[in-house]
Parts: C-alpha cells; sequence; structure tokens
C-alpha cells in the first residue's frame, strides 16, 4: 500500500515510493505532483504535472522562498478539479512543511492549527528545527514571504553571514591580519537574522517616502538619502562586568615555601610546608557604563558597494558622492559599546544625518 495520506479533500501528503507507484496515482485520481527534495526526479513526467523544489532536509536550507510558488501550484490544480500528491523522500520534513504553509495560508489557520490538523491525518510528520522556526517566521509575516518584511530580509542576512564565515580562512594568531575575536573568545553575539546577494531592497529615497513617518538618514557630504529606519537593525549595549582581582575565593589558597634542606653530591632533600594564606580582601572591580553607540548597524542593502560580490570585509560609501561612511564585515564585528554583531554593516553616526517626516 502506498505511503500516502489524505490531508485535504483533494490534497495528498506522501513519501517517494507513493509517487512511484502508478496504481496508487491512478487510484488516488492524482494529475499534480509536487516534489520536494534533492534528486528526486519525476517519475511520470508525461501522465503528470510536476513541480520540482531542489532542497536538503538540513535546517539551514530556505525552504520558505518556495512557498510563493507552491502555494499557487497546490491551490491552482485543485481549484482546476485535480488532486495534488506533495512527496520528499519520506513525506515527514519537506514536503510535510510545504503542506502546512500551504494550509496556514490557504484556510488562513495559526500555525499550531495547520500543524495539528496535517499531525492527525500522518501521525509521523516532524518538519526539522530549521524548518518550523521558518514557518513561526512565515506565520509572523502574514503567510508572505519577500524583502518587503524587514524578518525574511534579516533571517537571509544571517545565513549568508554564516556562509562567509565557514568559507573564509580561520586565524591561528591573535596578530592574524583576519584574526576575529569571537573566533578565539566566547564574546556575546547578536544574530541579524537578514538578505543575502538574493536580497533586493528597494530604492532607499523610495523606501523612505513609502514609509511616511519612519526616520531617515542621510549622507551628511551630498545630502543623499541612503536608508530609513526599517534597515536600521538595532541591539543592545553589552551588560556591564564586574570580576575580582583573585580567582575562587570558596577554595583555599595556598603557598609552598621550603623549611629544610639536606644536601650531598648526589641528591638535595627538601621538605615542605604547605601553608594557608590568608584571603586576601576582595578586590571586585566594576566595569564602567558602555560607552554610547557611534555606529548604525544595517542591514546588507544592495547599494553597499562589494557587499555581495564574495568579498568578506571592506568599507560602505556613499552610492552619490563616494564618502566613505562605514565599514562592513560579514564575520561580525565590536561596537563602540562592546557588543558583538554579525554580520556587521556599520555606518558611522557622525557620516550621516538624521531625517524625519
Amino acid at each position: 500500500m502506498a505511503d500516502a495520506h489524505l490531508i485535504l479533500p483533494h490534497l495528498y501528503l506522501g513519501n517517494y515510493d507513493a509517487a512511484s507507484d502508478m496504481r496508487f496515482l491512478r487510484q488516488a485520481n492524482i494529475t499534480h505532483i509536487l516534489c520536494v527534495g534533492s534528486y528526486l526526479s519525476p517519475r511520470f513526467p508525461q501522465q503528470f504535472q510536476y513541480y520540482c523544489i531542489d532542497i536538503d532536509d538540513d535546517p539551514s536550507e530556505n525552504i520558505q522562498q518556495y512557498f510563493p510558488k507552491t502555494h499557487p501550484f497546490i491551490w491552482n490544480a485543485i481549484r482546476g478539479g485535480g488532486n495534488v500528491l506533495v512527496h520528499c523522500m519520506a513525506g515527514i520534513s519537506r514536503s510535510a512543511s510545504v503542506v502546512i504553509a500551504y494550509i496556514m495560508k490557504s484556510l488562513e489557520m495559526p500555525l499550531k492549527e495547520a500543524y495539528s490538523l496535517v499531525q492527525e491525518k500522518r501521525d509521523f510528520i516532524q518538519p526539522n528545527p530549521g524548518f518550523y522556526k521558518q514557518l513561526q517566521m512565515y506565520e509572523s509575516m502574514g503567510c508572505e514571504v519577500g524583502s518587503n518584511h524587514a524578518t525574511y530580509r534579516r533571517y537571509e542576512a544571517a545565513r549568508e553571514a554564516e556562509t562567509k564565515r565557514a568559507t573564509r580562512p580561520v586565524p591561528t594568531k591573535p596578530n592574524s591580519p583576519t584574526y576575529r575575536p569571537d573566533q578565539h573568545i566566547n564574546i556575546p553575539v547578536t544574530v541579524m537574522s537578514t538578505a543575502g546577494p538574493s536580497h533586493t531592497s528597494p530604492a532607499p529615497a523610495a523606501a523612505l517616502a513609502a514609509t511616511g513617518g519612519k526616520t531617515g538618514y542621510r549622507c551628511k557630504k551630498c545630502r543623499h538619502v541612503l536608508f530609513n529606519d526599517d534597515f536600521v537593525v538595532e541591539h543592545a549595549p553589552a551588560a556591564t562586568k564586574s570580576f575580582t582581582g583573585h580567582k575562587n575565593h570558596n577554595q583555599p589558597q595556598y603557598i609552598i615555601q621550603p623549611i629544610s634542606e639536606t644536601s650531598n653530591a648526589m641528591f638535595t632533600e627538601r621538605r615542605y610546608l604547605q601553608t594557608a594564606l590568608p584571603t586576601p580582601p576582595s578586590s571586585t572591580q566594576t566595569k564602567g557604563p558602555s560607552a554610547p553607540c557611534s555606529s548604525y548597524f544595517v542591514e546588507p542593502m544592495k547599494w553597499i558597494d562589494g557587499a555581495h560580490n564574495g568579498t568578506h570585509e571592506g568599507r560602505i560609501d556613499c552610492s552619490k558622492c563616494g564618502t566613505k561612511l562605514g565599514a562592513y564585515d560579514w564575520a561580525g564585528s565590536s561596537c563602540s559599546c562592546s557588543r558583538w554583531v554579525t554580520p556587521a554593516f556599520m555606518i558611522h553616526k557622525s557620516k550621516v544625518d538624521e531625517i524625519s517626516h
């Protein structure tokens, strides 16, 4: 028996075996097949209408980018009187995520309810953690996907930053030109979830006009509008730190002192007395308040030259007059407040003016 379940009228969810079983496909009156997986080729391209997505069952994969295409494929097939089979290899993660997303949008159903509906019909579905987080994101964006949503842009940027960090040579010495503190010590990291190379931001001036009362930012030299509040990524200043002048006061502090010595030509014998030292007075020092942020951290917008051509770091220049405004580093950088931000697209506040409508 084919491993497929009827989730909604005209909509089936199954595995690759079901998509390869002509007998089942005929009995279920399947007309359209949505194939979600790498290396899964259509078995009967002459008999059915296919839409295929090349994607691995990996939490880092961006499955939500396909929802704007999978939804109309299913919707139009059903509206035209057809039956649809959505499948991946096992019918557990990838195809289940696509079906859940379809139900959320077409039935205007919250994620938890859509998930439960599918699980009631096929009880072993389990989208991987990355796909489930994307379904949550999809819900938060009103079941829409695109660069007009800051949430999606920042998700794409985080993926791009991770890719660049993975391909960047890892230095072994702090004085290496590509040394980054976060590769050697535990520094708080603020991940800006946003847009990679595929992200196309609206023209800055148009974006500013479209957002009404948003605060805009323009080059101080040529007064060209560069971005608005929608593209500013907020981060909390690093917390103040307290530290003590000695380690672990809960353990006794000892010093080893020689009290006698016997020597001859063959050996020297030393006897030692272990003496407990008095616990030193507490020398707790508190680091002062964090310095104010001297830069704006922004999304990797399209007008930033070099940000999407494979380079890991570089300068940010005004798109009109060429004045240097700041710098970017996909591996991250520290703000003046001591917070580490990844990826880091910094525009110095001294280089731009704020404007409000």
